[in-house]
This record gives C-alpha cells, structure tokens and sequence, in this order.
C-alpha cells in the first residue's frame, strides 16, 4: 500500500510538472536530443537521457493504469505480453521523431525542435505506435 501511494505521489509531481503552465520550463525536444547525443556512448541506457526517457513512459504508464481502474479510455494500448525496454522505447520516440520531420521543413522542423515539449511527443509516439 506505502509503494503504491509513493507511485501515485511521484506521478502526481510528474503529471503536474508535465502538464502544467510550468511546463514552458520542461524538456524540449532540441534540448532531449542533445542530451541523448552527448550520452549516446553509454550503452547500459544509465545515462541522464535514458533516467529522462523512462520517467516520461513510467509515468504515462502509470496513468493508464489508473485510467483502467477508473474504466476510462487509455492513452496507448501495447498488447498484451510486450515488453518495452529502454532500446525499444527509445526507437519508438526516434521513429515518431523522423516522421515529423519528413513531413516538416527544415526551418519548421527547427521550430517544433526547440518549442515541443519531448514528453508529449513520448505520448504521441506511443499513441501512433500502440493505437486503442
């Protein structure tokens, strides 16, 4: 019960963080790219990038559990079985990232790179992957 409500605390301060006004001040995807870049050597996926990454998609995952429990539509559906880990994810964002640039120009995609929020597009990405 004491880790369940750690979870729903810890969501709750990422969701809030996420989601709020004050996400203006949250990862970009310009500044995720660089920090992936300069930690792109570290393989074991302990690098600040992948600690970045896998809170977003914890903390998503978190909420559709607490959207099933609530009968609420979820956000993405991964089937059942599927185990998605740090290589796996983090393929799944870069994918999500080249298809927004192929359908950008360059200066757009310059735009969207240093204004996008990087965890919603962690979001769009799992929605475009993992349809309901």
């Amino acid at each position: 019960m004491y880790r369940i409500k750690i979870c729903t605390v810890t969501f709750f301060i990422f969701f809030l963080g996420t989601f709020s006004v004050a996400s203006a001040a949250g990862m970009k995807v310009e500044q995720f790219l660089l920090l992936d870049k300069t930690s792109a050597e570290r393989e074991d996926g302990n690098s600040p990038a992948a600690y970045y990454l896998r809170a977003v998609f914890d903390t998503y995952q978190m909420l559709n559990v607490e959207r099933t429990s609530r009968r609420e539509p979820l956000l993405y559906c991964v089937p059942r079985g599927e185990v998605i880990d740090y290589p796996r994810l983090r393929q799944i964002v870069y994918d999500q990232l080249r298809k927004d640039r192929a359908l950008m120009s360059a200066d757009s995609y310059k735009h969207y790179a240093g204004n996008a929020d990087f965890a919603l597009i962690v979001l769009f990405a799992m929605k475009s992957r993992f349809p309901c």
